[in-house]
Order: structure tokens, then sequence, then C-alpha cells
């Protein structure tokens, strides 16, 4: 794996990131919040890319209760919205400290 880990700003810096992955046959490991990185069997080559610049929730109606976020959005943060109206998660994360991406990607 290279020492670098790359920090793309928003979803289309990604997917660029993703596109040039992909034509230079190049693994990529997303990186969240840590808490599945000794998961899987990466094999040491690639880049890695943190999720973490992508973040906040991108729409929220409360009254439908529906909300949209990005995956690098902490759960913590989204409970604490979600408690301010009285709403909570359909599911129950076991750690709050991990990422909106990581909790659906499961």
């Amino acid at each position: 794996m290279n020492d670098q880990i790359l920090y793309p700003g928003n979803v289309e810096e990604l997917s660029d990131l993703v596109k040039s992955s992909l034509a230079s046959n190049t693994p990529l490991l997303v990186k969240g919040m840590g808490s599945k990185e000794g998961w899987g069997q990466p094999d040491g080559s690639g880049d890695m890319v943190s999720v973490s610049n992508i973040s906040g929730v991108t729409m929220y109606e409360p009254e439908e209760l529906v909300m949209t976020a990005a995956a690098g959005t902490s759960i913590e943060y989204i409970k604490k919205l979600l408690e301010g109206k009285n709403q909570q998660l359909a599911f129950e994360p076991p750690d709050i400290n991990r990422l909106y991406g990581k909790s659906m990607g499961m």
C-alpha cells in the first residue's frame, strides 16, 4: 500500500479517483473511522481513500421521516440531529463512532 491517504473534498473528486483507479487497475481501500480496518484480506497494494471530507446531511424531511447523508457523516451526528425532532434511526449500529457510509455498506 502507498504511504499516502487521499482525501477527496467532494463526491466528484471521489468519482474521479475511482475512475482513475479503475483505469490503472489500482486497488482502493476506502477509509472511514477505522472500525473495520482489520476486516477482509487487503494485499497491501493500492491507495487509501478517506471519505472524512465528504460529510453532512444533504436532505432531511423530518415530517416524512426521510434523510440523506454523505458517506463520511458520523452516526453520532445523525443521531443528535434526529433526537432534536424526537426521532431515531430504524437500526441500531453497534458503535456510534462509525460513519454513515460504513454502516450502510455492512
